[in-house]
Parts: C-alpha cells; sequence; structure tokens
C-alpha cells in the first residue's frame, strides 16, 4: 500500500507540471504546424534554381534529380542554425546516397558564410542563395528544412531546431 501511496503523492505533486509541458508541447506543434502551411506544399515539384558555392561549383536543381535531397536553408546569424548544422553535416556523412545541400540566405557577406562553414568544420556543399531563391521556396524562418524524393518531390518540410533522428526520418520518406 505505501507503494500506491507514495505514487499518488508524487502525481499530485507533478500533474502540474506534466499538465503545463503538454500544454507547451501542444502549443509548440500549433505554432509549427502554421509556419510551415506557408512552405512549398508535399508533393509539389522542386522549384529550378542554378546556384553557386564559395568555391564556384555550380549546383543546380537538375544536378540533383536521381537521389533523396535535404535542402537545408540557413541564415549565418541565426542561433538555432548553429545548433543544428551539425547533425545536418552528420546525415551526409553517414548516408553518401542522399544529396545534402545547405543553401546560405540573409547574409551579409561571402566571408560571414565562410566563417560559418569553417566554425562547423562542414563537408556539405554550401551554396550562396539570393532573394529569388528564397521566396520561390517561401523562406521566412531559419533553419528551414525540404527534403525531395530522386524524382524532385517534395516529400517533407519542417522549419526550426531539429534532430538527427528527425532528419533521418524525413530522409526515409525521400527514399520510399
Amino acid at each position: 500500500m505505501f507503494c500506491l501511496e507514495s505514487t499518488l503523492a508524487i502525481w499530485e505533486r507533478c500533474r502540474a507540471w506534466v499538465f503545463q509541458l503538454l500544454f507547451f508541447v501542444l502549443v509548440w506543434w500549433v505554432v509549427q504546424w502554421l509556419y510551415t502551411q506557408k512552405l512549398l506544399d508535399v508533393g509539389e515539384t522542386l522549384p529550378a534554381f542554378e546556384l553557386v558555392t564559395l568555391e564556384q561549383e555550380v549546383v543546380s536543381s537538375d544536378s540533383l534529380r536521381g537521389r533523396p535531397t535535404l535542402l537545408y536553408f540557413f541564415a549565418p546569424w541565426c542561433g538555432v542554425c548553429h545548433f543544428s548544422i551539425d547533425a545536418v553535416d552528420d546525415l551526409k556523412l553517414s548516408n553518401p546516397n542522399l544529396n545534402v545541400i545547405a543553401v546560405a540566405l540573409d547574409y551579409q557577406s561571402t566571408t560571414e558564410v565562410d566563417e560559418f562553414i569553417a566554425q562547423h568544420d562542414l563537408t556539405i556543399p554550401v551554396v550562396l542563395g539570393d532573394r529569388a531563391m528564397a521566396n520561390a521556396y517561401k523562406i521566412t524562418a531559419f533553419p528551414t528544412y525540404y527534403t525531395i524524393d530522386s524524382a524532385g518531390i517534395v516529400v517533407s518540410k519542417d522549419m526550426g531546431v531539429t534532430t538527427s533522428a528527425g532528419l533521418l526520418a524525413r530522409t526515409w520518406l525521400a527514399k520510399q
């Protein structure tokens, strides 16, 4: 009986905290869902692009066809981008058949982008995006993620903080 009484006492002390946590998670999920409604639709064809890296290598939407792709849109000043970029880079290292492209947007100079790349020792290609690409992909916040299947169709979209497990789940969808 002591165990049951202890469990009930613990539940009574923690109940308010548990409900607050559940409420916070629900509000966060609703806000995330509302923000992602403004992004490209799942099932939509990837808008065409042709961009260059800091090394002047061209990356185009056509060059990504044939393999699933994760497009990661970031801003060098974005704290959440700094937090999540390492998981994005690790994803590429653990999935060599996956295209992973980081698209720099909202930067003041290429030096700022170069410093971001160096700070995180990135192995993934980083292309220099522009306002036209941000508009075509409906980027309103950073980071934003699109997972594209091998035919160039959007299979998932998201924005904000993510984990390695979240990225794996998104890219798994693209392989199906």
